[in-house]
């Protein structure tokens, strides 16, 4: 390969490069979905090594105690945790229902009072269990907190797990 074919490939993979940071970084660039948010196999795979933080059950409490590795939800109770401020961004968690059939659980995720991301007022997240169609919920948490609600509408106890 002569010189001035590997100059010219040299720009056209800096040209790429600039094209796709330019997307990424752009006002309207890539949209997150919190609600639907699901890291792919392969990097769950890894242990999420290069996903991003996440969140830790010690970030999470409840009158002064932390989120435990087995949430016991009792029949038709609700339970509300605060999540701590942080120096990242984002931080991602996923509960997972590990007790119980045929529940109906609700998880949401309430950022704190004028948490901004791309200059847009952050959503609350919602997930619904449904008759069992599901049994994972994964969530984006922000910078500045907020507060998950557990609520468990059947007639039964259920426990929910926090995903590594």
């Amino acid at each position: 390969m002569n010189l001035k074919t590997l100059q010219i490939l040299l720009v056209l993979v800096v040209v790429l490069f600039a094209i796709g940071l330019a997307l990424i970084l752009a006002p309207d660039g890539v949209d997150i979905d919190p609600e639907n948010f699901e890291s792919p196999a392969w990097l769950q795979s890894i242990g999420g090594l290069a996903g991003g933080p996440r969140l830790e059950a010690r970030e999470l409490t409840r009158n002064g105690a932390v989120f435990p590795p087995n949430l016991r939800l009792t029949a038709n109770q609700t339970v509300e945790y605060a999540v701590a401020r942080s120096e990242e961004r984002v931080r991602r968690v996923t509960f997972k229902i590990v007790q119980g059939s045929g529940v109906n659980v609700e998880i949401r995720y309430q950022p704190a009072s004028g948490q901004r991301i791309g200059g847009e007022e952050a959503e609350t997240q919602d997930w619904k269990n449904r008759e069992d169609d599901q049994d994972t919920a994964s969530f984006v948490a922000y910078d500045r907190g907020g507060t998950f609600r557990f609520r468990n509408l059947s007639g039964q106890a259920v426990d929910v797990r926090m995903e590594d």
